[in-house]
């Protein structure tokens, strides 16, 4: 094969990842928190079961109710606010991040603490979690679960730590 054909060989093969890779990202831009099967009663009397979902998009901040009836066919989309509980994915994923995070592991693993919580922060608690940002903070717990060593925010949004202390007086 030609030199110039191994290289358009390779720079085909090159776009080609990149465009999964760029799909993969796409897609975690939303995710469902929850889903749960109920009963509607329809307009000529009959009961079907609907297939509820909320979704969270994380670009936009926005937190969707979608139904879906029997057949699987949208039928109503409704947004939520504010967008929910985090899911237990979301929360796995946060704790990834933490423990990610050199000075964490390091303060975790030399007072043997475990990295309790998940719980959601809005802009009223920590501004720097105006929408679309999706924060969950994070105690780092020593075994006695007397007090927190440190209080950790995570912005699932960004995947990132946004605060590694966020009451340094306690």
């Amino acid at each position: 094969m030609p030199a110039f054909m191994k290289r358009l060989t390779l720079l085909l093969a090159v776009a080609a990842l990149c465009t999964v890779a760029t799909d993969a990202v796409a897609q975690e831009s939303a995710r469902v928190l929850s889903s749960w099967d109920d009963p509607v009663k329809l307009s000529d009397g009959t009961e079907t079961v609907y297939r509820y979902e909320v979704v969270y998009d994380y670009d936009t901040g926005i937190a969707l109710r979608n139904a879906y009836d029997a057949a699987g066919t949208l039928v109503e989309t409704v947004q939520v606010a504010p967008p929910g509980a985090p899911s237990a994915e979301e929360i796995e994923e946060a704790r990834a991040i933490i423990l990610a995070d050199a000075a964490i592991a390091g303060v975790a693993a030399r007072s043997n603490a475990t990295v309790e919580g998940g719980f959601i922060l809005f802009a009223d608690q920590y501004p720097a979690c105006a929408a679309p940002a999706r924060c969950l903070q994070f105690d780092i717990m020593p075994p006695s679960k007397t007090e927190s060593l440190q209080f950790v925010v995570v912005d699932l949004r960004t995947r990132t730590i946004i605060e590694r202390d966020l009451f340094p007086d306690l």
